[in-house]
C-alpha cells in the first residue's frame, strides 16, 4: 500500500483505495496509464496525459514521449550543473507548467518517433551524469563542449539516439495556449497571479491563485466541460496526476479520479481516488483549460 502521510488532521491519500460503490458523474476519455518507473518526471507524464485526453475527446489520438521530454530536461540540468561549478540541484523533479515551458523551448515528440526500447534509469543517469561532472570539476579540468558530448553519448546508449530529422510536434494553440496555471494559497491574496514558491519550480512559473471553493468549481467545471486537469498536491507538492473524472461513493462522497503514472499493477488499476475535501486542502497547483469560471 502506497500512502501519501499528511500532518495536517493526520489526513492521508490512499493510492490503493477504491471509495465503495463508487459510480461516475463525468468520465472523460483518456490514453492508457503509464509508468514512470525511476524517474521523477510526474509533472511531464500528467501534462502529456492532459494533452492526449484533450485529442481523444477531439475525436484524434495522440501519444507523447515522456523519454524526449527527461533527456531533454536532463541535458539542460547537466549543463547547469557544470557552468555552475557544481552549485546548482541535478534533479529530474519539475513543476507541471514547466513542461510547457519545456516543449516551447525542444519541441514535443510522439512516442513512435523517440522513445527508449526498455525502461530508463534516470535515477541512475542523473547519478552518473553528476559524478562525471564532479570528477571533472575536481580535477579541474574539461570543457562544458567535451562534457556535454559525453552527456549525450551516455543518453543515447541508455535512452537511444535523437534523430537528425526529428519532427516535433506542433501542438494546437488552442490546446496549450489556453492551459492556465492555478494555485490555493490561503496566507497569499486571491486572484493575484503569483511565482510559484515550490523548490522544484526551475522556470519561475506563475499562477493565478484562487479560493479553494474557486479551485473546486474551476476544476470541476474543466472535466464537465470534457477537458481534463493536470493536479499536484500533498506536502510540499509531492506528486502529480492527470484529473480524467469524477464521481461519488454510496454516501454520496465526491472524489476526482486521477490517472496515475505508476502502472496498472495495483487495486486501482492506475488510478487514484482523490476526495474533495483533500484536493481543497492539499493542492499545490492546477493547470487547465482556461473556462470561465
Amino acid at each position: 500500500m502506497v500512502l501519501l502521510l499528511l500532518g495536517c488532521e493526520n489526513e492521508k491519500l490512499d493510492y490503493s483505495y477504491v471509495p465503495e460503490d463508487f459510480k461516475y458523474d463525468v468520465q472523460l476519455k483518456m490514453t492508457p496509464v503509464k509508468n514512470q518507473g525511476r524517474s521523477e518526471l510526474c509533472w511531464v507524464y500528467s501534462i502529456y496525459g492532459a494533452i492526449e485526453s484533450e485529442y481523444l475527446m477531439r475525436g484524434d489520438s495522440v501519444d507523447l514521449s515522456t523519454d524526449y521530454a527527461g533527456r531533454m530536461f536532463l541535458e539542460e540540468q547537466a549543463r547547469e550543473y557544470f557552468l555552475s561549478g557544481g552549485q546548482t540541484r541535478m534533479s529530474l523533479r519539475g513543476v507541471g507548467p514547466m513542461t510547457i515551458e519545456l516543449g516551447c523551448r525542444y519541441g514535443i515528440v510522439e512516442q513512435n518517433v523517440y522513445s527508449a526500447s526498455s525502461p530508463v534509469d534516470f535515477f541512475g543517469l542523473v547519478a552518473d551524469i553528476k559524478g562525471m561532472a564532479d570528477s571533472l570539476l575536481a580535477d579541474g579540468k574539461g570543457e562544458v563542449d567535451n562534457y556535454m558530448a559525453s552527456v549525450k553519448d551516455l543518453l543515447d546508449r541508455h535512452i537511444g539516439v535523437v534523430p537528425d530529422n526529428i519532427d516535433s510536434l506542433k501542438i494546437p494553440s488552442e490546446v496549450t495556449e489556453r492551459y492556465v496555471t492555478l494555485m490555493c494559497n490561503k496566507k497569499k491574496p486571491y486572484g493575484k497571479e503569483l511565482v510559484l514558491e515550490l523548490t522544484d519550480n526551475r522556470y519561475g512559473c506563475k499562477a493565478l491563485n484562487v479560493s479553494p471553493d474557486t479551485l473546486v468549481s474551476r476544476v470541476s467545471v474543466s472535466l464537465k466541460s470534457g477537458h481534463a486537469v493536470m493536479w499536484e498536491g500533498g506536502p510540499n507538492d509531492n506528486h502529480a496526476v492527470v484529473l480524467v473524472g469524477m464521481g461519488h461513493d454510496r454516501k454520496g462522497k465526491t472524489y476526482f479520479v486521477g490517472k496515475n503514472s505508476w502502472g496498472t499493477n495495483n487495486p486501482t488499476h492506475g488510478l487514484v481516488y482523490i476526495p474533495e475535501s483533500y484536493l481543497r486542502k492539499f493542492t499545490a497547483l492546477v493547470v487547465m483549460n482556461s473556462l470561465p469560471e
